[in-house]
């Protein structure tokens, strides 16, 4: 089987903000949370979890969007974690106060703020 390597030149932060908000379900959240906070219950998003939410994301978003390979992904979650801590921190600085969490059910959020973030980014 072949090994796609997915470099994070293949993330457009605009492009995963439309799917955080387009392809990101109730479910797929949920699952997340569920990752995140283990059995507490918890519905809230802390500031540093933000980071790993983008992570799950663009990690889903890498695999639809390389869907038409059959070959195995190879995703360097580091570097794209590296990568994605410029919008992490964009979004602590300028989204979330500190000592703010982020509703569960406002989990969409996070995507429309990366799409403003690539906007800031591109004036």
């Amino acid at each position: 089987v072949d090994v796609v390597d997915v470099s994070c030149c293949d993330v457009n932060v605009n492009e995963l903000g439309h799917f955080m908000l387009e392809a990101i379900s109730a479910d797929t959240a949920d699952r997340l949370m569920r990752r995140l906070n283990g059995d507490n219950g918890s519905r809230d998003i802390r500031r540093e979890q933000i980071i790993y939410i983008l992570l799950f994301s663009a990690v889903l978003f890498l695999k639809q969007t390389h869907t038409e390979n059959t070959a195995d992904l190879h995703i360097d979650k580091e570097k794209l974690k590296s990568f994605l801590m410029h919008c992490s921190d964009w979004i602590l600085q300028n989204k979330l106060k500190q000592n703010e969490a982020l509703q569960k059910s406002n989990f969409k959020l996070v995507g429309a703020w990366l799409i403003e973030y690539y906007r800031y980014m591109n004036e």
